[in-house]
């Protein structure tokens, strides 16, 4: 079974590939309520920073 995070990024990678399909045909956006677009802009920011490379990489496992 793949762990959280890789579950996450897949489900992370179809929603953005329905994204970029929805967004080459802007008409939609008209049904979204307004309050909605303040919280478009925290959501893409979490996501990018919870993609970021680690800086502290878990040690490996390998023994020379």
């Amino acid at each position: 079974m793949p762990s959280t995070k890789v579950l996450t990024q897949l489900l992370v990678a179809v929603l953005a590939a329905v994204v970029i399909h929805l967004g080459q045909d802007t008409a939609w956006l008209g049904y979204l309520p307004g309050w909605l677009a303040p919280l478009l802009g925290p959501v893409i920011g979490a996501l990018a920073a919870y993609f970021k490379a680690e800086t502290r990489p878990a040690p490996s496992s390998f023994n020379q």
